[in-house]
């Protein structure tokens, strides 16, 4: 077996929608955590820079098939870090990707072993590390260069709970992916599927699935509907009966609130979010806006044609639906 120290650079990006170029710099202090999973310690430094140490492999080539793994796990924690503190209302948000062409092996140790236990670490090979620096020009002379700081503590906890899997770790891939959306309809149809996901958790919630009709009522209007269905629609047995089963669903299935109620309960009763704050961005979560979030999703399901003007209110509202979700995951993490 031997042990390996891998490094990269990752590759941050932030299409901000501004003619006016703003580069930022993020100040952080270096952070390293462990990979309990896979046996090795993660470091990342300024410009995001990562290195990787302590990861026993039997080859080079397993070694670098474990640490893109590794390096995506980050690149998920990082991503969605740089949005908890990212107080921009814009179209787009910052995240985090990498190259595997430019993921370095710098060092390996051969590890001698006796009954399964490491006895004697051995310097096998030392790898000339390329340091590769890339400027690029602009036609653009509006810029400015922002620094920020970035607290990085969280990473740990986010990285944790996407590697072992469970709830926390579907919000984290799911809001992931949504960041690094190049379309806001699609950006917006991945994070709804987060408020699907909890609907579908508390669907069966007493409270909130209080059926309209009890059975006695339920089995009253049954027995009344299907004579009647007969002398309305005629003799055809086959469509009345098509009818008498889709009506029926529907007196069976109804629940005294709506949908939107049931969301709002959701998100205010079961999760305590009543207000989302953020910056500029400052909303009520209530039936009006749960309303909103399911109407905008449907008349997006049906291919309902987005102007300019609504394409502005479309990525303002996908924004509030971002921070819902970050704060549904954030309160999650808690219970990790």
């Amino acid at each position: 077996m031997r042990e390996f120290v891998l490094k990269t650079v990752l590759f941050y990006e932030y299409m901000d929608g501004s003619e006016f170029k703003r580069e930022i710099n993020y100040e952080f202090t270096p952070f390293c955590f462990e990979d309990i999973v896979n046996g090795c310690k993660i470091e990342i430094h300024p410009n995001f820079s990562i290195n990787i140490k302590g990861l026993v492999c039997e080859t080079a080539n397993e070694a670098l098939l474990k640490s893109y793994d590794i390096i995506e796990f980050v690149c998920r924690a990082v991503t969605i870090t740089l949005q908890m503190q990212n107080y921009d209302n814009r179209e787009f948000q910052p995240n985090v990707s990498f190259k595997k062409s430019e993921v370095e092996i710098v060092s390996d140790r051969l590890l001698v072993m006796d009954n399964n236990k490491i006895i004697k670490n051995k310097i096998a090979n030392h790898y000339n590390l390329l340091i590769k620096e890339q400027f690029s020009a602009s036609d653009r002379i509006a810029s400015m260069r922002i620094s920020q700081g970035l607290n990085l503590s969280n990473i740990d906890l986010l990285y944790k709970s996407y590697t072992i899997g469970g709830i926390t770790s579907i919000y984290i891939d799911t809001i992931f992916r949504a960041l690094r959306s190049r379309d806001v309809e699609s950006k917006y149809f991945t994070l709804f599927t987060i408020i699907e996901r909890i609907e579908t958790t508390f669907q069966k919630d007493e409270n909130l699935a209080k059926s309209l009709f009890n059975c006695e009522q339920q089995n009253a209007l049954l027995a009344k509907l299907k004579p009647q269905i007969t002398d309305i629609l005629g003799g055809d047995n086959e469509y009345c009966q098509r009818v008498y089963n889709r009506l029926s669903q529907i007196i069976k299935t109804s629940t005294i609130k709506t949908r939107y109620e049931k969301l709002c309960a959701i998100l205010n009763d079961k999760f305590d979010i009543c207000e989302i704050s953020k910056g500029l961005m400052k909303f009520n979560v209530d039936n009006e806006k749960a309303k909103c979030f399911i109407d905008t999703r449907n008349g997006l399901f049906h291919g309902k044609n987005v102007d300019k003007d609504a394409h502005n209110k479309l990525v303002q509202l996908t924004n509030e639906l971002l921070e819902l979700c970050l704060k549904i995951l954030e309160l999650e993490l808690k219970r990790v």
